[in-house]
């Protein structure tokens, strides 16, 4: 046995570097999939890489020497070898979108009709495996140069960067195969699998390295899109919520009313602010609303969403301690009242207040939740400006 051991420790090694490597690719798909990117192609490696690994071990020496049940190991070894390429055509499809290729599909088919035909000649006629096995070769030898014939159309078309390592690992796929086949078939050179061995970590290592390029272009352009949409959503003078962000939580909140058990909508504006423009500048006006927007926030932000919707106009949603609302507005009070004894210019900001759900718990529409608000609001400022003026 360690006279075998001896003789095959070169593809051991292969082997367990694949099997390793099909684990990697298979936990890297997974935790992509978790963050909803697109794992597909880390699947479609980790099966190849998976099958690969069992047809040589089942292929080896060792294993149909030592194993308990050769006939069982030589017919796992077929099958795996018939079926391994299954996975790199999805991959090409998947990597470089080549659905429009139809022909990908039919050499799947022809894969499967394959492994199908041949085990039902084996199992009715009693035809050996082995007998068959050219079949397999010219079904891999057509695939192989279909699919390098596609790349070289779409690189003359898009000379993609990923689309050319791709092309370079089938390149080297295909001269280890085709090497293979010679020393199996015509030179009858016993180590023939070790060259293909080494072209399939060669072939992987090259995907893998093409995909991680990707993803990290990937994850770049996402965390661009990810500022340009918080850009577009935010205010850019008080850095809170802008309109855009309010109607879709608005339409958020309408698609999904069942997973609300109620919330609270407060509209603000900001008292006298054309009087402060006109009697001191738009400095002093824009120095009034960055301030609202820094009081709503210290007492609002920690309980909900906080934006500002128009020139002087603010809203707030709160999702938790709506039974806490009295207190909450107190706080603003509060807020007002201190930012007030430190600063020139005078700071009023009037509210109104809507619930989502009325006293019988019925869920209000959008249009009349937000009316509701704007009407308290309104009254809210006719009763104070009547205040003030007695």
């Amino acid at each position: 046995m360690g006279f075998h051991v001896q003789q095959e420790i070169v593809g051991i090694v292969m082997i367990a570097i694949m099997f390793f490597l099909s684990f990697v690719a298979l936990t890297t798909g997974i935790y992509l999939k978790h963050f909803k990117l697109n794992s597909t192609r880390f699947l479609n490696i980790a099966a190849f890489l998976a099958l690969s690994g069992i047809w040589f071990l089942s292929d080896s020496a060792l294993a149909q020497e030592y194993t308990s049940f050769p006939a069982l190991t030589g017919m796992i070894s077929f099958y795996a070898f018939m079926l391994m390429s299954v996975p790199m055509v999805h991959f090409v499809k998947n990597t470089l979108k080549f659905e429009k290729y139809k022909v990908l599909d039919v050499i799947n088919l022809l894969f499967y009709a394959n492994a199908l035909i041949q085990g039902i000649l084996n199992k009715c006629l009693k035809i050996h495996m082995v007998h068959m096995l050219f079949v397999t070769h010219v079904l891999l030898f057509i695939a192989v140069i279909t699919i390098v014939v596609l790349m070289i159309e779409e690189y003359r078309r898009t000379k993609d960067s990923e689309l050319k390592i791709i092309m370079n690992a089938f390149g080297i796929m295909a001269v280890a195969g085709v090497l293979s086949l010679c020393m199996y078939w015509k030179l009858e050179i016993p180590f023939y699998g070790t060259i293909f061995e080494v072209g399939v970590l060669i072939f992987e290592q090259l995907l893998l390295t093409s995909i991680f390029v990707n993803l990290v272009e990937q994850a770049k352009t996402r965390s661009e899109l990810e500022v340009y949409e918080r850009l577009l959503k935010e205010d850019r003078m008080t850095g809170i919520n802008n309109r855009t962000a309010f109607e879709e939580q608005l339409q958020d909140i309408e698609d999904h009313a069942q997973d609300y058990d109620n919330a609270a909508l407060i509209f603000m504006d900001v008292d006298g602010l054309k009087n402060t423009n006109d009697l001191y500048g738009h400095n002093a006006g824009d120095e009034l609303i960055i301030s609202a927007a820094l009081c709503i926030k210290n007492v609002f932000a920690t309980y909900g969403k906080c934006y500002r919707i128009g020139g002087d106009e603010f809203c707030v949603l709160i999702f938790d301690s709506i039974e806490n609302m009295d207190e909450l507005l107190k706080q603003m009070d509060q807020e007002i009242i201190k930012y007030n004894r430190n600063n020139r210019y005078y700071l009023s900001i009037t509210r109104g207040v809507s619930f989502l759900k009325d006293t019988e718990g019925k869920q209000k529409k959008i249009s009349d939740w937000k009316y509701e608000a704007d009407q308290d609001m309104y009254c809210n400022k006719k009763r104070r400006n009547i205040n003030d003026r007695l």
